[in-house]
């Protein structure tokens, strides 16, 4: 199943300051439910459900202090460069994966890009 959620990744930068909001892009394998015993005796263990995000694109930056936001619009080529960035954070983040997870659930339905 395709996705295309919103949302907020903070502790990012140095010294965990800045935070963004993006939109994340990619996929989720549903995982398969573990067979116990076939007709010859064999079982299967199964796998639990994984997230693999393939894109992120970075709408607006912000920090942590009151500092005025930033938005891609504005800054095309310096919010567009943290995209890489951003996607090699939540990859692999169990937290992330989870909340995406959580979030398809929630909706009950496929989102697609």
């Amino acid at each position: 199943m395709n996705f295309q959620v919103n949302v907020d990744v903070d502790n990012l930068g140095r010294s965990g300051d800045m935070a963004v909001h993006a939109t994340l892009i990619g996929e989720v394998d549903p995982g398969e439910q573990p067979v116990y015993h076939t007709a010859n005796g064999d079982g299967y263990p199964g796998y639990p459900p994984h997230v693999y995000f393939h894109r992120a694109v970075v709408e607006r930056v912000y920090g942590s202090d009151d500092s005025e936001d930033i938005l891609r619009e504005d800054r095309p080529e310096w919010v567009g460069s943290l995209d890489s960035y951003v996607l090699q954070h939540v990859d692999g983040d169990e937290d992330m994966e989870e909340w995406v997870l959580d979030h398809l659930s929630d909706l009950d339905a496929e989102v697609c890009v």
